[in-house]
């Protein structure tokens, strides 16, 4: 069983100068560079290295910008943000995701599938991924359009045969 204990550890940064904990879970980015970052709890040590980077988020994007699925099929949203410095990083873990219509399409935020939208009935819903990075509240839309899987012919194979009878 997995439990959220987020809020229960103690945390440090190995290296203050470059962050520092703002909260349970949440850091401060003071400059560039390479933090360790310890969350323990009961004799237990989890540990992440956090890198800092110089750079701001100039924009965000969601791939695919319009997808179209059937009904109970899914398609997998990634999002990207583009750094002042030109590179790009996957932030798909990272943001939150919602439709706009949770009646005609569904989007996970679990662990394991985040970004995966799912059909549920035919309509168009936008997929939406959001966050706040460096206290800036940033969010993209991407469209997603469902349709009904529509039965156009039935065939029977095969079409001939014969059996004994009893």
């Amino acid at each position: 069983r997995t439990q959220d204990v987020t809020a229960d550890a103690s945390w440090a940064s190995g290296n203050t100068a470059v962050a520092d904990i703002a909260s349970p879970g949440l850091t401060d980015a003071i400059s560039q560079g390479l933090a360790p970052i310890t969350a323990t709890l009961s004799g237990v040590v989890g540990n992440a290295e956090l890198g800092v980077l110089n750079a701001t988020i100039d924009a965000m994007s969601i791939t695919p910008e319009q997808a179209t699925i059937n009904v109970q099929t899914s398609e997998e949203y990634r999002a990207t943000v583009l750094l002042s410095t030109g590179d790009t990083i996957d932030v798909t873990d990272l943001v939150t995701w919602s439709s706009s219509d949770g009646t005609v399409a569904s989007v996970s935020n679990d662990t394991n599938s985040k970004g995966r939208a799912f059909g549920i009935k035919k309509g168009t819903a936008s997929i939406v991924a959001s966050a706040t990075f460096a206290s800036v509240t940033i969010a993209q839309t991407a469209q997603l359009t469902v349709d009904a899987v529509e039965i156009v012919s039935l065939s029977i194979a095969p079409a001939n045969i014969s059996v004994a009878a009893g």
